[in-house]
């Protein structure tokens, strides 16, 4: 995974000499990528064995999100460079493209708990329960989230009850909806 972040380059779950490192962020200042032994470049084990699993800028802090936990991260005036705190709850994530932001800048996610999440509102999945609990567990990493300008939704597709995506569910100003459509992935264009 990789992300911008104060300046920085920010590599997580990182692949070195043959080794996968499923739980380390590696970062080196931007300007200086050539050399990542040099200056502020430098690494660090997170806590936890859970695997990172994506980042998301939020509230002007880096969030890590891990399979069963979210770590916040700041820049500090240190040789630390970073400071990284544990958030509560033991909710991590189960698809980095789930993570999904809107324009007013709260952040959304499906979590290891098997339930939507708003950062700050906690679980909003409530009254979807039924459905959500129907994600293929051995698919539930293809949950591919995205918001929608032109109806201001957001829409993940899912894979509902099999092991592939047929099934969009639709979240605006706390409702719900959901679209029997097998879209593998959300995206947009623009022709050249």
């Amino acid at each position: 995974y990789v992300t911008t972040f104060e300046n920085f380059l920010i590599l997580g779950y990182t692949y070195e000499n043959g080794y996968s490192y499923p739980q380390r962020i590696r970062w080196n200042a931007i300007g200086d990528e050539t050399s990542w032994k040099t200056g502020d470049a430098g690494s660090k084990e997170t806590e936890g064995a859970d695997f990172i699993v994506g980042f998301k800028i939020y509230s002007g802090q880096l969030v890590i999100f891990k399979e069963k936990s979210r770590i916040v991260q700041r820049l500090v005036a240190t040789s630390d460079v970073w400071n990284w705190s544990v958030l509560p709850g033991n909710i991590g994530c189960l698809s980095n493209h789930s993570i999904v932001e809107d324009p007013d800048g709260r952040v959304y996610w499906l979590g290891s708990d098997m339930k939507f999440h708003e950062m700050e509102a906690g679980e909003i999945s409530k009254d979807i329960d039924p459905i959500v609990k129907l994600i293929e567990p051995s698919s539930d990493y293809l949950v591919y989230g995205d918001y929608i300008d032109e109806t201001g939704e957001i829409w993940w597709s899912i894979p509902y009850d099999n092991a592939l995506n047929n099934k969009i569910l639709t979240y605006k100003n706390g409702a719900w909806g959901e679209l029997d459509l097998a879209i593998p992935a959300i995206g947009e264009y623009k022709e050249a």
